[in-house]
């Protein structure tokens, strides 16, 4: 039986809530649709909250970056449709990509979880 090698790192999957529970959706299904875009020459696909993305773009000079957007905004709104997803927002990035605290550069980058508060583990923190 052949191995099947997934890419990506685990960590970078992204997890939105619908009213049917926890969807996950892996990297480089956020990420192709992205990359065929042309005149794209960096992106990043950001989770702000638990339902909204900011999709950062970097779009060459000779390229039109309302059209570039338009079609990169195209795309992950059809793989999120194909997750069951079209309610998560997304919001054209008034920012380049950014790189990570470690240098590294990121084409997807989940949420950050929340951190406890001072002094309580997170189990005692209260959410209202």
């Amino acid at each position: 039986m052949p191995a099947i090698r997934v890419q990506g790192r685990s960590a970078d999957v992204l997890t939105f809530r619908t009213p049917r529970g926890e969807v996950r959706v892996p990297p480089l299904a956020l990420s192709q649709p992205i990359e065929a875009v042309r005149g794209i020459t960096l992106f990043q696909i950001a989770q702000t909250a638990p339902e909204s993305l900011e999709l950062r773009l970097l779009v060459a000079p000779t390229a039109n970056s309302d059209a570039v957007w338009g079609e990169a905004e195209a795309g992950l709104r059809t793989v999120l449709a194909g997750h069951g997803l079209e309610h998560v927002a997304l919001a054209r990035g008034g920012k380049p990509p950014e790189q990570g605290g470690g240098g590294k550069f990121r084409e997807v980058v989940p949420l950050e979880p929340a951190k406890p508060e001072r002094g309580r583990p997170a189990a005692a923190r209260s959410d209202t």
